[in-house]
């Protein structure tokens, strides 16, 4: 019975669930239905691919016929140590690989941005937990700090469509409102999305419930992301993200154990802004979902792959939107 206890291994943050800049506050958090022997060590390694070729402009479809795309790695490096059995400590050091096709004043552009990201400190506190040999409550709660560790430079050459708008003659604004020029292709991947970090000091908060009977496992959390102002005077915005998830134990055996759940994810953000001027082209409404399952081995080590796919959409400006996204992670604790 203990090892079902051990099966809720990780609770992972959407990391980006819909919108290109979700990436950058992608926060693998370990929150674990059990509680955590005091002085214990675990080290692991989450991996979140996202592809984006998906182009929509203010919630709408539109044909993607640049055939504009990017695919995002992010590869999150994590260390955890338990102080006692309420309170934990995590690091996490994530590694970015952006790899994208773009289209700028009808010149077609490759490439591929990669680097470090931002580093992230967690504290974890469990706040409550109940159980007995076939039921569980559990509440857990982090909060920490992000710093502007991953490469930012791109922020200082991003364009602000309304400061563009301005600076045009109002003579020539007049003569294009209401009319598309082959000259004037806006593209779907820009410098905020291909920036290594926000280039700012962050804070990542958070709440999670859990509740079991049985072989049936329920969680709940809420993430909510406190940024500053960055690089270049950019400012990611506010974000709020939840994810619901519930399961059922398919193998309960003394040294190994499998969980088959499904993921419902959604996630909130209003529009960025840089010098105090919107960018349009960043705030994001969306809900996702799909399959994951969980296993572990000798209660030490847990391995996690799910898949998530887009149920709704809703975009400011012109984006590129997930058409799917991939997780997986592996820890062991020692």
């Amino acid at each position: 019975m203990r090892l079902y206890l051990r099966l809720f291994s990780l609770v992972c943050l959407f990391t980006s669930v819909s919108a290109q800049s979700c990436d950058l506050c992608a926060i693998y958090t370990s929150l674990e239905a059990q509680n955590p022997s005091s002085h214990s060590l675990q080290l692991g390694v989450a991996e979140q691919f996202s592809y984006y070729g998906t182009l929509r402009k203010e919630g709408r479809f539109q044909e993607n016929e640049k055939h504009e795309h990017m695919a995002s790695f992010i590869t999150q490096f994590f260390a955890g140590y338990s102080i006692n059995k309420s309170n934990s400590l995590q690091l996490i050091l994530p590694y970015v690989n952006k790899r994208y096709a773009r289209v700028t004043e009808e010149t077609r552009q490759m490439g591929t941005e990669a680097g470090i990201g931002d580093v992230a400190l967690l504290l974890k506190h469990r706040l409550m937990s109940l159980r007995d040999n076939d039921y569980q409550t559990q509440v857990d709660f982090f909060g920490g700090v992000k710093l502007p560790t991953g490469d930012s430079d791109l922020l200082a050459t991003e364009p602000s469509h309304e400061e563009a708008h301005k600076s045009t003659p109002p003579l020539l604004r007049r003569l294009h409102e209401g009319h598309d020029h082959a000259g004037e292709y806006e593209s779907a991947v820009h410098n905020h999305d291909l920036a290594l970090g926000t280039g700012s000091v962050d804070f990542p908060t958070g709440v999670s419930f859990l509740a079991r009977k049985d072989r049936f496992l329920a969680t709940v959390e809420l993430q909510y992301f406190i940024r500053t102002k960055g690089r270049a005077d950019y400012r990611y915005a506010n974000e709020l993200l939840w994810k619901i998830a519930s399961g059922w134990y398919l193998s309960t055996e003394h040294e190994r154990t499998l969980l088959a759940r499904v993921n419902v994810l959604g996630e909130y953000k209003e529009k960025d802004t840089q010098n105090g001027v919107n960018d349009e082209s960043t705030g994001v409404t969306a809900f996702y979902a799909g399959p994951g399952i969980l296993f572990t081995m000798s209660g030490r080590f847990f391995l996690e792959a799910a898949f998530d796919f887009p149920l709704n959409v809703e975009n400011t400006g012109t984006q590129l939107v997930a058409d799917y996204r991939a997780r997986s992670a592996i820890k062991y604790r020692f």
